[in-house]
């Protein structure tokens, strides 16, 4: 299994939704900081990268702590 990498929010809604559909950057980094998908804010200006194994409509905190409790049990 590979390693998730980080992309820029805007190529990875760019892959993730239809042009009209498509989420814009203040969305994409409000996901990254409620959790909503998985990623990191980078730089002084605190842009959006968002882990290119993310897939919408996905929560990535119930993931996680699935994970977790299924690692536990």
């Amino acid at each position: 299994m590979s390693k998730a990498k980080l992309m820029k929010a805007r190529k990875w809604a760019e892959q993730h939704f239809s042009p009209e559909s498509m989420p814009n950057q203040r969305c994409l980094r409000n996901w990254v900081i409620e959790g909503t998908v998985k990623g990191e804010l980078i730089g002084p200006g605190q842009h959006a990268y968002i882990y290119d194994d993310q897939v919408p409509g996905s929560i990535s905190k119930a993931h996680s702590k699935a994970l977790e409790l299924a690692a536990n049990s």
